[in-house]
């Protein structure tokens, strides 16, 4: 046995349907209104810039904008003398570019937030050489450094060799010794503990040239407060120290 169904029910359900579709447009469109108003759902505006120089920035930059910052493809001339075309994100070099340096040396490849991949970089002191995520300086005036490398320079774990043969083996923040870390020279410890800024800070153990060792707490790179002293002679004294200056010794 066939069910029929009338025509007219056929017609009053299509035009439900159609009813039903067109609110459901109308609710969509008021909701993209909406997130729009609250600043939602835009796509970011993008613009272009001709020789704009951002505060804090070290260059003056040409090309696209979003959001405000440099992002996408542009060009930027820095202070320093040297020109990157390339591309950016959010004002850092990111993607690919090249970076012309003021002596004329030149790095072509990818840039990951302002930190370039493998190859080699002129470096404000020297050379850089990336190779994955290992960084490699060797400057000028002597001084080397291996290890992890950041926006603003040395950052995460490394190794640092002064030119006067001294070495420092641990972490880097913002280009300084910051963290844990091991000062040597000579083949000996000279200092092993925490550093800030590039400062002795926190518990740590200094080993004079002159033969005695002090054991304790620094600040802003000298004995600070009560520590252990031992002499020349392997002897062991309680010391209490104020600005680097032994006050106290028992």
């Amino acid at each position: 046995m066939k069910l029929l169904i009338a025509p007219e029910v056929n017609r009053t359900s299509e035009i439900d349907t159609k009813t039903a579709h067109s609110v459901a447009w109308l609710l969509l469109a008021l909701l993209i209104v909406g997130l729009a108003a609250a600043g939602l759902f835009l796509p970011e505006h993008t613009e272009t810039a001709a020789d704009l120089r951002f505060p804090g920035a070290d260059y003056v930059y040409s090309g696209i904008l979003r959001g405000g910052k440099p992002s996408g493809i542009g060009e930027a001339i820095l202070d320093s003398g040297g020109v990157y075309s390339g591309g950016f994100e959010d004002g850092r070099f990111h993607g690919e570019g090249t970076f012309t340096a003021s002596n004329g040396k030149v790095f072509t490849g990818v840039f990951n937030e302002g930190i370039p991949g493998s190859g080699e970089l002129p470096y404000s002191d020297g050379v850089l050489s990336v190779n994955d995520d290992t960084y490699s300086i060797t400057a000028k005036n002597g001084w080397k450094y291996t290890g992890a490398f950041g926006a603003n320079g040395q950052y995460g774990e490394g190794v640092f060799t002064f030119k006067n043969g001294m070495e420092y083996t641990g972490d880097f923040a913002e280009g300084l010794a910051d963290g844990e870390g091991v000062l040597t020279k000579d083949g000996g410890i000279l200092y092993e503990g925490g550093f800030s800024k590039g400062l002795f800070s926190g518990e740590g153990c200094y080993r004079s040239p002159a033969g005695w060792v002090y054991t304790g707490f620094f600040k802003n790179g000298l004995p600070e407060g009560k520590g252990e002293f031992l002499d020349k002679e392997g002897k062991a004294h309680e010391s209490v120290w104020k600005d680097g200056v032994m006050v106290s010794l028992d």
